[in-house]
């Protein structure tokens, strides 16, 4: 196998193991294994895939897909059934054609603040050809999937290999009366369906198979899963300088779990430009920064009541309180973690990334 340096690595030495390891985390930063014979360790395989929504998924209920590869693998592991995204990016990738039957996704209106920037078509006919293409996507990366999965079962190798399919952010077609993700509106939203992302654990004998868990998870726990899984720990200096809020999760879901979830945060956190969300089972509550704030204030949603987040209720009266602690505990949280150089609170000082920032869009 080559590492992103060039670097040819025979795969059947312990040795290799961690160059890999080093080459696909960056472990050399710092981070060093735990004894253990290298018999036990597993190989890693980590499948990201881009804009797939937690919605567009068999395994997480939605019947007008077939996808049985990602089946398999919550069927023989662990489906985490509140996985986020804890910084929603704005990359985009055009999805393959191909045909899908399906129901249409109701037609909705944009009731945030702002303005919607991407629209579903208009058209019904156009609608279900969007939707039918990217149905047709995600059933596409399901087989190459299995082509994955087959592999590792021919070469004897499935048995020891963690697979772990998930996505970087998710999708909406015409949720909301939107297309795309957090992008999709001026400013920048964060709809559940936007930051919704499948994750699934398969690792045979290791993880609890046919379990699904409802603690919330994103990619910096996955991260520290990953090591985990690998034995392998970063030294006090790394860790310091990473300041991760990620924790393994694989003592919650493994075999021998012990720990009970209630030791688990209650709250995800996330990130994107100028504006941070926390969410809880019950509310999620959204700050805005300049130069969204004061023009757009913050919005909070009480999910159990209005699921669709079509009402903000941060200006009545019996959520004042309310919205002031979910407020100091997202100060609180970012307080421990950002790193000042990056921080979406001082978002014009930043390097632009491309011309459509939904948080420099003129409104």
């Amino acid at each position: 196998m080559r590492t992103t340096e060039g670097t040819l690595i025979d795969m059947g030495s312990d040795i290799s193991r961690r160059r890999l390891l080093q080459a696909a985390t960056g472990l050399s930063l710092g981070a060093k294994p735990l004894a253990q014979k290298a018999a036990e360790r597993p190989n890693i395989l980590v499948v990201l895939t881009d804009d797939h929504g937690q919605w567009a998924s068999h395994c997480y209920g939605n019947r007008e897909l077939v996808t049985p590869n990602m089946d398999l693998l919550a069927e023989t592991g662990a489906l985490m059934q509140n996985a986020y995204t804890p910084v929603p990016s704005a990359r985009r990738r055009a999805p393959h054609s191909g045909q899908a039957a399906f129901r249409d996704i109701p037609m909705e209106t944009y009731a945030g603040p702002g303005k919607a920037i991407h629209l579903p078509p208009g058209d019904s006919a156009a609608r279900h050809e969007q939707l039918a293409q990217y149905y047709a996507a995600v059933m596409y990366v399901d087989e190459q999937l299995g082509i994955l999965i087959d592999e590792l079962e021919s070469s004897g190798d499935l048995a020891n290999t963690l697979i772990v399919y998930t996505a970087d952010h998710g999708h909406m077609n015409g949720h909301h009366g939107l297309y795309t993700k957090g992008n999709a509106t001026a400013p920048q939203n964060f709809l559940e369906e936007s930051i919704r992302i499948p994750c699934i654990l398969r690792w045979p004998g290791r993880i609890n198979a046919g379990r699904k868990h409802s603690f919330p998870v994103d990619h910096c726990d996955l991260f520290q899963t990953i090591l985990d899984a690998a034995c392998a720990r970063e030294t006090k200096g790394a860790h310091g300088k990473r300041n991760s809020p990620g924790r393994s999760y694989l003592p919650l879901i493994g075999e021998n779990a012990t720990r009970d979830k209630q030791i688990w945060r209650d709250a995800q956190f996330c990130e994107y430009g100028n504006a941070r969300m926390v969410r809880t089972d019950r509310r999620k509550l959204i700050v805005r920064y300049p130069p969204h704030a004061p023009r757009f204030g913050d919005e909070l949603y009480d999910l159990a009541d209005d699921p669709r987040e079509t009402r903000n209720v941060i200006g009545e009266a019996n959520n004042r309180e309310i919205a002031k602690q979910l407020h100091t505990r997202l100060d609180a949280h970012f307080a421990n973690h950002e790193e000042p150089e990056h921080s979406g609170r001082d978002i014009l000082k930043r390097p632009r990334y491309n011309p459509n920032e939904p948080w420099r869009v003129a409104l």
